[in-house]
């Protein structure tokens, strides 16, 4: 497993357990984050204020199944369960591909498809 993979793999850690400090070590100052279809966002206070809105009804619960590695790039497949305000669940599937530059994240841009949702 390479070295790439290894800080995915922190990052998935530390996302699950809401960490921003954890997260925005792992980070490099101009980081992009593009959720597709929803919005971008640009800087590590943009990526970690969207961290924190998405954790507004409680930590999402995050399986990461398959990790691919190829020179600065990881991509990251898995499933999602996360908790909405009106005490519901949303589950997701994604795929995440993270850029590194000099061994932080550069860029994220993530593919989330909601499968199911739950009632209160």
């Amino acid at each position: 497993m390479g070295l790439n993979t290894e800080t995915v793999r922190t990052y998935m850690q530390a996302y699950a357990a809401g960490d921003h400090a954890g997260v925005d070590e792992l980070l490099a100052d101009d980081v992009v984050w593009t959720v597709h279809g929803h919005a971008t966002f640009r800087g590590r206070a943009a990526y970690l204020e969207e961290m924190r809105r998405g954790e507004a009804a409680g930590l999402p619960l995050i399986s990461a199944d398959r990790y691919v590695e190829q020179d600065d790039l990881v991509c990251v497949t898995g499933a999602v369960r996360a908790p909405l305000p009106d005490g519901s669940w949303v589950d997701l599937v994604f795929s995440d591909v993270f850029a590194f530059d000099r061994g932080r994240i550069s860029a994220v841009d993530a593919y989330v498809v909601p499968i199911s949702s739950s009632a209160p």
